[in-house]
């Protein structure tokens, strides 16, 4: 989500787009006029809240085998593993991941 605030009329539709891009079935989604009842008054801020600060499972998969990557590319700079077929291994695998 941007770095902009969304205003309390805003947050309903972001709402709705943010719960299909995260995956969520279409079916499941309420309508804009429900969310519209849900963000009424400080609720909005609550939404609003886990739109900017929530990302989708393959973001934070992707995060982690980076800093994973990040690690084993460190410990080989400073020889903490004395065969780099390991290094290797870890890095297609990672690799991999990413074309998935």
């Amino acid at each position: 989500m941007n770095k902009e605030k969304l205003s309390s009329d805003q947050v309903p539709q972001k709402f709705a787009e943010w719960l299909l891009a995260m995956g969520c079935p279409q079916d499941k989604v309420p309508t804009v006029e429900k969310l519209a009842e849900m963000c009424r008054g400080q609720y909005y801020m609550v939404w609003r809240s886990l739109m900017e600060h929530v990302e989708p499972k393959d973001a934070i998969r992707s995060k982690r085998l980076q800093v994973f990557v990040n690690d084993m590319q460190r410990c080989q700079k400073n020889n903490a593993f004395s065969k780099v077929n390991t290094y290797n291994y870890y890095y297609l695998l990672f690799e991999q991941t990413q074309q998935s």
